[in-house]
């Protein structure tokens, strides 16, 4: 009698404990048009999952989504936003009026959908130099394209303001490796046709005079000393620029 009595207080007192309260359910994000999902959740919530989610993420992903979309070439994307509250409200917005008209505080949003359209996607369609002579216009393009593929897709020919003043550095650091260290590349001339995305572009390349160097005098200091203990001048035909400057100072450590 004293086991079971025993065994029917202690169902009784576990049918009278208090049950877990459920999980909360975490926001929802989805992103449609783009494959940027993955994005937004690494780089705006670090991997977490809320609950509820802050305007300040919606507006802060927004322009995240945009700059990403024109950098790979679509340079007039449109972001419709589709936001679902806590309490059943729905609210739709822009992500190109987010800047001048924010989003109103507080929200607690469980759950925002951005709905992506691309639009056209810009590429060269004519790039033309005047005034390369010591660099090939192969090489040249290569700095604003790519060269190597077989096939002349639209995708390696995407155009961006980024990537043409990319291209343009590049190709003055070329010049400025052969000697030419006054050397400027100017898109004079650009055109694009918002219809098909092609981008007409012409680069216009001055390279100024070419600087050689012809000796070079190094002075060896010793720790204790005001004057060189020795001195040696070396004899060289190389185009000067900051490049051989830092790999010559680099092999005279190396060596000493």
């Amino acid at each position: 009698m004293l086991w079971t009595s025993l065994g029917l207080l202690l169902t009784l007192t576990a049918l009278g404990a208090p049950s877990a309260a459920p999980k909360a359910k975490p926001a929802r994000i989805s992103v449609s048009g783009y494959g940027l999902k993955r994005m937004l959740r690494t780089v705006e919530l670090g991997g977490k999952k809320p609950e509820f989610l802050g305007p300040s993420f919606v507006e802060d992903s927004a322009m995240i989504l945009l700059a990403r979309i024109k950098r790979d070439g679509y340079l007039q994307p449109s972001i419709t936003i589709l936001l679902s509250l806590e309490d059943g409200e729905r609210i739709l917005a822009r992500a190109a009026e987010l800047v001048d008209n924010p989003l109103p505080r507080p929200l607690r949003i469980k759950r925002v959908q951005f709905r992506i359209r691309k639009g056209i996607l810009y590429h060269y369609g004519k790039l033309e130099f005047e005034g390369l002579q010591s660099v090939s216009k192969k090489q040249a393009r290569s700095y604003f394209m790519e060269t190597e593929t077989l096939l002349h897709l639209k995708r390696a020919r995407v155009f961006t303001p980024e990537r043409l003043r990319g291209g343009l550095a590049s190709l003055t650091q070329a010049l400025d490796r052969q000697g030419y260290r006054q050397a400027t590349a100017e898109a004079d001339r650009v055109v694009r046709d918002d219809k098909n995305g092609s981008v007409s572009a012409h680069i216009t390349v001055h390279r100024g005079p070419k600087y050689w160097v012809q000796s070079v005098r190094e002075e060896f200091f010793y720790r204790g000393s005001n004057a060189p203990l020795n001195t040696r001048t070396e004899r060289v035909h190389e185009p000067y620029s900051k490049l051989w400057q830092q790999d010559f100072v680099l092999s005279l450590k190396t060596n000493q």
